[in-house]
């Protein structure tokens, strides 16, 4: 059995980290190995909001339809990225996204190689997705169809998908975050505020064709939405929870790979989300975080090792490690801990 299919998960998904300098044609990042199908970015070190960009919502190399994660606000338009086959442009000098001397991250995803396609396997109707089913991810659109009953969305894995983010498009709702991790079926987290998981989704798991699209949530009137989707992938991805000790030398968390970009958040109480990668935090300690229900700047507190097939929370706080408390996270790979071929990835 291969340890992995994936060797190279940069191929697949990088964090890109720039500067700006003012002007309105922006600095290009050119380290990508790949076209952004779905890009999140944010300001490190200002208040700002975090920005998600597909090409999915608009299908163009300049892509102009934005939602912010840390706000219920309906979908805006805003042209700030021209994506190339290597990375992107900034097309702005907005302080969002382009400030004299400010820092940004983005973290990158990779959608299909070619357009984008109808999906038919859900029965709330006809989906469009943008799928990447070598690494387990899928990013689509699809309407509402005006009725209260659970219906089903075709996401396109041809895997049964690990975590599942939906929000409305048109209307200032919610963004609906399922995780197979999370107590029952039916429950999810949000990203607006820092609520435990509640019962907000659909009864029925998703399966590898199709997960639920529930009542108002999901299903709202003719709304149109968007959903981003994930499966694990050995050596590349892993949807996972662990219990937290309430120590700074924390559990260590298996994932199978050494990992890029660890997002976590408290499941069972009020807390942050967190996210951590490898390009702010290049050597351990891993302290540089960032908030998706937060226009916050990064901060550096609450830090983890990320280490050769895991992570380790390395602090006490109930955001990411208090004693007996469950916590859920989403982690992709800078490398696989063994290769194909049999070879292991050095530590950090």
């Amino acid at each position: 059995m291969a340890y992995t299919t994936i060797d190279d998960p940069t191929e697949h998904f990088d964090t890109a980290l720039w500067t700006g300098n003012g002007n309105s044609s922006g600095p290009s990042v050119s380290s990508l190995k790949f076209k952004p199908k779905f890009l999140w970015s944010k300001r490190r070190d200002a208040t700002a909001n975090n920005y998600i960009y597909d090409t999915v919502r608009h299908n163009s190399d300049s892509p102009n339809l934005f939602l912010n994660p840390n706000n219920q606000d309906a979908e805006q338009t805003f042209n700030a990225f021209t994506l190339a086959d290597n990375g992107f442009t900034l097309a702005t000098d907005n302080v969002y996204f382009n400030a004299d001397s400010g820092t940004y991250v983005a973290w990158n995803w990779k959608g299909s190689d070619s357009s984008s396609a109808s999906n038919s396997d859900g029965n709330i109707g006809t989906s469009t997705v943008s799928v990447n089913t070598t690494a387990g991810f899928s990013v689509g659109i699809y309407s509402g169809d005006n009725s209260d009953a659970n219906k089903t969305v075709g996401h396109g894995l041809g895997a049964v998908p690990a975590m599942v983010i939906v929000r409305p498009r048109d209307e200032a709702r919610h963004w609906l975050i399922w995780h197979k991790h999370l107590d029952d079926n039916d429950k999810a987290l949000l990203f607006v505020n820092d609520a435990a998981a509640d019962n907000r989704f659909g009864p029925d798991a998703p399966t590898s064709t199709v997960f639920g699209a529930y009542g108002g949530q999901g299903n709202r009137g003719t709304t149109d939405f968007v959903f981003y989707a994930f499966a694990n992938i050995q050596g590349y991805s892993r949807m996972g929870s662990y219990i937290g000790n309430g120590s700074a030398n924390g559990p260590f968390v298996h994932t199978g790979f050494k990992p890029a970009m660890v997002m976590i958040k408290l499941s069972d109480a009020n807390d942050e989300w967190l996210i951590y990668d490898n390009k702010r935090d290049p050597i351990n300690v891993t302290s540089r975080r960032l908030n998706p229900s937060s226009n916050g700047a990064e901060q550096t507190s609450q830090t983890i090792d990320m280490l050769s097939n895991g992570f380790k929370p390395r602090s006490t706080g109930a955001n990411i490690n208090q004693d007996n408390n469950t916590y859920i996270y989403y982690a992709v790979a800078e490398a696989p801990f063994v290769s194909s071929k049999g070879v292991p990835t050095t530590a950090r």
